[in-house]
C-alpha cells in the first residue's frame, strides 16, 4: 500500500510539467504579461528549491497582475496539491479557474483534470465504506478520461489510469487482480505511445510498472523499471528506494538461481547509500541470501553491521537469532546446547522488544523461542534469564499475528499431541494444512484423526442368548445388557460426556467402561415382548462421530399356532387339506425346527406342501415322528396320508422353536366320517 500512496504522490508532481510549458506558452505583447510572466518564472526556481511560501506569493503576484494568466494558476494548483495537509479547497477553485480560461481544452485543462482525478482517489482512500470508495474511484477515472478528451495525446492520463487500476486491486479486488493488472498494463503501454508524455511523469510511469511486473512475477523486468525510475526521480531519493527495495525483493526471489544471487551479491555495496530509506531492508535481504546459500560468515557480517548500525530496529537481531538456531540444529553447536539456545533466546526476546518488526516476522521469533523453550530454555546455568512462557503461548502469540504461519500451527499441534488432547492438535494441524497442503505427514495425520471410531456389533451380554450378527440380536431376558467396543483411531478412548446411547427412543445413562475401549450397557428399564433397536453416537477425543444402529429383539413368549384349515376339529372326509399358521411376534419362528408327528389308524402317512413352488412330500409311516426340513414359511398346507380310512379319529402332535429357542408343542385331535354321496 505505501507505494501505491508514493506512486500518487508522485502523479502530482508531473502537474509541474504545466508550470515549464506557461513560461514560454505567451508572447510578453504588454508589461503586464511581462511582470506576470516574469513572477511565474520566479514561482517556479523557487519550486525547484523546494520553498514552497515564495513561491505561493509569486504566483499571487502574477495574478495581481493578470488574473487570467493560466501558468499562475498552475503553479498555485500545483502548490495546494503538495501542500501538507493538502488544499483540497484551494486545488478545487484553481483547477476550475484553469478550465474556465482554457475552454476546457488543451494540455492545461488536461492537468487540471488530472488533479481533479488526484483529488477523487485521495478521497476514496479515506472512505468509510467499500460503496463509497468504489464511487469515488469511478469518479476519478472519468477526471482522468476527461483530460485525455481535452488532449487526446496526453501520456498523464493514461499514466493516471493505470495507476488508478493497481489501486483497484489493492484497495477493491485482492481476490481477482487479473483484469486490473491486466487493464494497468495496457494503459501504460499506451502513456509509452503518446508524444506529450513528461520527464516528471515517466517517474510514476516507470515505478508503477516496475510494481506491476512484480504483481506478473516477471522480477526482472520489475527491475529494469526501478532501476529507470531511480534515474527519473527528480530528487534523487524516491526512485533509489524503489531501486532499493526491488533488488532486495530480486535477491530473495526463490526462482533466482545461486550463482544469479551470487552475481548480485557482488554489485550490492555501492548500490544504494546508508542514508537511503531501501538501504536497510537491501541489507537484510543481503544477510538472508547468504543464509540460503549457507554462506555463513557473511550472513552474520551483513546482520552483525545492520545490528551495530540500527539497534533501534529488530530485524537484525532476528537475523542473527535464525543464523545461530540453525546452526545448533545442523549439529555445529550439539555439544554445548545451553550457549546457543540461550543466545538464540536472548537475540529474539530483543528483536520483538524493538517493536518494528512486521506481525510475519514477528510471529517467525516467537515460533523459534517456542522452539528453545523446548530444547530446555532457561537452562541452569543461564544468568538473569528474560521472561520466558511456555513454548504453547509463544505459538499461539505467533498464530494470532499471523494465522497463516503454517509452521507455528504444525508445532502446536505436536505439543498438543504429545499431552493427548486430541481435539486441539487436530484443530492446529488443519489450520497448518490449509495454509501449506504440501505437508504430507501433517495430512496423514489429519486422516488419521478424522477417521470415526471402529465400532462393533454389539453383543448381549453376558453371552446366554443366541445373537445373529448379520441381521439382530435376540434375548429373552427383560432388562438386557450390551457389550460395545469401540476403538479410536489413535490413542485414547472414547469421550463418555459426548457420547450417547439409546435403547428405542429412551437415552441411556447406565453404562461403564468395562476396559478403555468396552463399553456395557444396562438397559435403563424392563423391555416388552418385540422388535427394538439400539443406537449411539460415539465419540472420540479429536470429536470425530461414529453412529450406530442395530436392531434387536426381546422375546419372553414360544411361537404359536392355528389351523386355518379346516374351520373345526370334524372334517368330511380324510381328504382334506390342512393349512397350519405358525406366527412368533418377536424373534420370528425357526422353521427349520418344524416336526409334525401323525397318530391314527393305516400304514402311511404323507405331508404334502403347496405353498412352496415345487410341491414335496413325506411318505411316513404312522406313529413315527417327522421333521418337514424343507418347511420355510407360514402357512404349512398338507393333506393325510392316502392309507387313512374313510372314517375315524387322529391326533397331530407338532414340535416348533422360535429363533430365541423357546419351544411351542401342542396335540390338535381331529376326526372324519365317511364321504356323503353326491
Amino acid at each position: 500500500m505505501s507505494l501505491v500512496y508514493k506512486i500518487i504522490g508522485a502523479v502530482e508532481l508531473a502537474i509541474a510539467l504545466i508550470l515549464l510549458m506557461v513560461s514560454f506558452k505567451f508572447g510578453t505583447t504588454s508589461y503586464e504579461h511581462w511582470e506576470a510572466s516574469r513572477a511565474a518564472l520566479r514561482g517556479l526556481n523557487l519550486i525547484a528549491l523546494r520553498e514552497f511560501p515564495a513561491a505561493k506569493e509569486q504566483f499571487e503576484n502574477a495574478i495581481r497582475t493578470r488574473s487570467d494568466y493560466v501558468g499562475a494558476h498552475e503553479g498555485l494548483l500545483y502548490l495546494a496539491m503538495v501542500s501538507k495537509p493538502a488544499d483540497t479547497k484551494g486545488a478545487k477553485t484553481h483547477a476550475n479557474d484553469i478550465l474556465t480560461l482554457t475552454d476546457r481544452k488543451g494540455p492545461r485543462a488536461a492537468g487540471a483534470y488530472i488533479a481533479y482525478g488526484v483529488l477523487k482517489t485521495r478521497e476514496a482512500a479515506e472512505a468509510k465504506t467499500p460503496a463509497d470508495r468504489v464511487r469515488l474511484l469511478d469518479a476519478a477515472e472519468v477526471e482522468f478520461q476527461n483530460a485525455q478528451k481535452a488532449d487526446p495525446d496526453n501520456a498523464d492520463a493514461w499514466i493516471n489510469r493505470g495507476i488508478l487500476e493497481l489501486i483497484r486491486k489493492d484497495w477493491v479486488n485482492p481476490d481477482a487482480p487479473q483484469p486490473h493488472l491486466q487493464a494497468a498494463f495496457e494503459a501504460f503501454s499506451k502513456a509509452r505511445n503518446c508524444r506529450s508524455v513528461c520527464v516528471l511523469g515517466l517517474y510514476p510511469q516507470t515505478a508503477a510498472l516496475g510494481r506491476l511486473y512484480f504483481e506478473r512475477n516477471e522480477h526482472l523486468r520489475a527491475l529494469e523499471e526501478m532501476a529507470k525510475s531511480a534515474e527519473l526521480d527528480p530528487e534523487g531519493v524516491g526512485g533509489l528506494t524503489n531501486y532499493g527495495v526491488a533488488y532486495g525483493l530480486r535477491l530473495i526471489n526463490p526462482g533466482l538461481a545461486e550463482d544469479q544471487k551470487r552475481a548480485m551479491l557482488q554489485k550490492v555495496d555501492k548500490l544504494i547509500p546508508a542514508t537511503n530509506p531501501a538501504h536497510y531492508f537491501l541489507q537484510c535481504c543481503v544477510g538472508s541470501v547468504y543464509f540460503s546459500i549457507q554462506r555463513f560468515e557473511e550472513s552474520k557480517l551483513a546482520y552483525s553491521q545492520l545490528a551495530n548500525d540500527h539497534r533501534e530496529r529488530g530485524t537484525a537481531f532476528a537475523g542473527l537469532a535464525a543464523l545461530t538456531f540453525y546452526r545448533y540444529q545442523q549439529g555445529a553447536n550439539k555439544g554445548i546446547k545451553d550457549e546457543p539456545i540461550s543466545t538464540t533466546f536472548n537475540l529474539l526476546h530483543l528483536a520483538e522488544s524493538k517493536g518494528d518488526l512486521t506481525p510475519g516476522q514477528q510471529a517467525w521469533c516467537y515460533n523459534v523461542m517456542a522452539l528453545c523453550r523446548r530444547e530446555g530454555y532457561p537452562f541452569p546455568t543461564t544468568n538473569d534469564p528474560k521472561p520466558v512462557q511456555s513454548p504453547e503461548y509463544y505459538l499461539r502469540k505467533a498464530i494470532e499475528l499471523d494465522p497463516n504461519f503454517w509452521i507455528a500451527s504444525r508445532n502446536l499441534g505436536v505439543l498438543h499431541q504429545e499431552k493427548s488432547e486430541w481435539k486441539d492438535a487436530l484443530l492446529n494441524y488443519r489450520l497448518s494444512d490449509k495454509a501449506n497442503p504440501a505437508q504430507e505427514e501433517i495430512r496423514k495425520a489429519i486422516k488419521t484423526f478424522e477417521e470415526p471410531p471402529q465400532v462393533s456389533t454389539p453383543q448381549l451380554y453376558p453371552k446366554t442368548v443366541t445373537t445373529d450378527p448379520d441381521e439382530m440380536g435376540i434375548t429373552t431376558l427383560e432388562v438386557p445388557a450390551f457389550l460395545v467396543t469401540v476403538q479410536p483411531s489413535y490413542p485414547g478412548k472414547v469421550e463418555r460426556d459426548a457420547t450417547r446411547i439409546w435403547i428405542d427412543n429412551t437415552q441411556q445413562t447406565y453404562w461403564e467402561f468395562l476396559t478403555d475401549n468396552q463399553i456395557l450397557v444396562l438397559s435403563q428399564e424392563s423391555l416388552l415382548d418385540g422388535k427394538h433397536e439400539f443406537r449411539g453416537e460415539f465419540v472420540d477425543a479429536g470429536a470425530n462421530v461414529r453412529p450406530l444402529s442395530w436392531p434387536f429383539a426381546v422375546d419372553l413368549a414360544p411361537p404359536s399356532a392355528r389351523f386355518l384349515e379346516p374351520k373345526g376339529d370334524d372334517l368330511p372326509d380324510s381328504k382334506a387339506a390342512f393349512l397350519l399358521e405358525l406366527e412368533d411376534s418377536a424373534s420370528r419362528v425357526e422353521f427349520s425346527t418344524f416336526n409334525l408327528r401323525i397318530q391314527g389308524s393305516g400304514t402311511t402317512a404323507r405331508v404334502v406342501d403347496t405353498v412352496k413352488k415345487g410341491a414335496f412330500q413325506y411318505d411316513m409311516p404312522p406313529l413315527k415322528l417327522f421333521k418337514a426340513d424343507k418347511v420355510k414359511a407360514s402357512p404349512v398346507k398338507f393333506m393325510l396320508p392316502a392309507s387313512f380310512p374313510p372314517e375315524g379319529e387322529f391326533d397331530l402332535f407338532l414340535e416348533v422353536r422360535d429363533r430365541a429357542g423357546l419351544e411351542y408343542k401342542n396335540k390338535f385331535h381331529f376326526k372324519f366320517g365317511k364321504p356323503k354321496k353326491p
